[in-house]
């Protein structure tokens, strides 16, 4: 089957949570989509894959594959979920096994204490053949881990292979290994609770020639996150090195006496 970019097709449906329509403890629709859909992908070598992740919300979270237009692998988690922002899978290559790890960020769940509200993070682990070599521990298996800050984005890049990258809601970074054990933190030298983020983005160092190599590692990331407060816009650099280690390069603030529209873009170039 041949598709073109003028012909569309309806890879799946779903009815929209109930719960988002409703006030209450969970914020309304104008904070969260009802559905969450998103192709980016860290594979590492030999792992490419065409899967993308959906989450949705009061339902669960899927990784389809848009080779067969089938879901490759579903996780149905019930009404009370709802997921903070869009999910990411990685694809690695283990024992001649393909394997898709997904890290979802929940903002709240029926089992949820209140401090994990946005913080907490639900991983999976399993192969999108059902392949039995995939011991049992790691098959379909749920990893839970509690992150320093509420998150607003999850990054993957192929740089920094079986790592993600959780950006807060107020310009923190948080890189964990695979296992969601924290590697680094970084926290602005300004916090506040007025603060908006607009995007974030990931930039292989390799092909960044934005920065000069001398302030910079040679290898690893440059993470960006465009944020504003009132009138203000502000754009902070950091770099990642191979060690996922972080450190901040630059702080720009931009004075506005408009508010700055969001920005559209890859969040992995």
């Amino acid at each position: 089957m041949s598709i073109s970019i003028a012909d569309p097709f309806l890879l799946s449906a779903y009815t929209p949570s109930k719960k988002l329509s409703t006030q209450g403890s969970v914020p309304g629709p104008s904070k969260y989509s009802n559905v969450y859909a998103t192709q980016e992908h860290a594979s590492t070598s030999g792992a490419k894959s065409s899967y993308m992740t959906v989450a949705v919300q009061g339902e669960g979270v899927h990784v389809i594959d848009t080779s067969s237009l089938h879901p490759a692998i579903s996780h149905t988690l019930g009404p009370s979920v709802v997921f903070s922002c869009p999910p990411v899978t990685e694809t690695t290559q283990e024992d001649e096994v393909k394997i898709c790890t997904t890290y979802a960020v929940i903002e709240s769940s029926q089992d949820m204490s209140a401090q994990g509200h946005g913080r907490t993070v639900w991983r999976w682990r399993e192969s999108p053949t059902g392949d039995a070599a995939v011991s049992g521990e790691t098959r379909a298996s749920k990893h839970t881990a509690i992150l320093p800050h509420r998150t607003s984005r999850t990054l993957l890049s192929p740089e920094l292979a079986r790592h993600v990258l959780f950006v807060g809601t107020r310009g923190e970074v948080t890189i964990t290994d695979s296992d969601l054990n924290v590697k680094s933190t970084h926290v602005p030298s300004e916090l506040h609770e007025e603060s908006s983020i607009l995007h974030s983005f990931v930039f292989s160092r390799r092909t960044a020639s934005f920065i000069p190599t001398k302030i910079a590692p040679k290898q690893g990331l440059l993470v960006v996150i465009i944020s504003h407060k009132g009138d203000n816009g502000r754009i902070d650099v950091l770099a990642v090195d191979e060690n996922a280690s972080i450190t901040p390069l630059a702080t720009i603030t931009l004075p506005t006496q408009k508010t700055l529209a969001p920005v559209n873009g890859p969040s992995t170039s």
